[in-house]
């Protein structure tokens, strides 16, 4: 709730806010730890599910701008959004021109941290899934970024001819 309250976040907000929305997850993987005498391991845990959280959220809010932006959900990407662009850009201009790129090199920066926060628990299944994301997050942005070239070039060639 505290999110939907804002009218723009920056990043301290975002991670703080959406920390708390994973928060319920916490607790299962420390009784877990507890049943299995690692509790040694609640606060690495803790910390990969902070960072996950926020990896995960970005993910959505870079993917869905369009959406939240018609439904003026705020989030800290369209607040960026609103903070970078030019003048008088629209915000899928400058989703275009900067700004999905952006929004996926804060991901692929935050996904580097979580493999680096998953190493000491010694998940294969989550090292697995990770891999699984980072593949999958590739072909999403290089399929993105490629419409958006496409994209560019006809409104170059629109431009030329009016």
């Amino acid at each position: 709730m505290q999110d939907a309250g804002l009218d723009e976040l920056n990043l301290a907000q975002f991670q703080a806010v959406t920390s708390r929305k994973v928060c319920g997850g916490k607790l299962p993987v420390g009784a877990i730890c507890y049943r299995y005498d690692c509790p040694h391991l609640i606060e690495p845990w803790s910390k990969f599910f902070d960072a996950f959280g926020a990896w995960h959220q970005m993910r959505n809010d870079v993917l869905d701008w369009n959406k939240d932006s018609i439904h003026h959900t705020r989030t800290y990407f369209l607040s960026e959004a609103d903070r970078r662009r030019h003048g008088d850009e629209s915000v899928a201009a400058w989703v275009a021109r900067e700004g999905f790129q952006w929004g996926s090199d804060i991901l692929n920066a935050w996904l580097a941290e979580l493999k680096t926060l998953a190493a000491p628990l010694h998940s294969p299944d989550l090292e697995a899934y990770l891999a699984e994301r980072e593949a999958m997050m590739v072909k999403q942005t290089n399929d993105v970024l490629a419409g958006l070239r496409s994209l560019e070039a006809v409104v170059q060639v629109l431009k030329a001819n009016s």
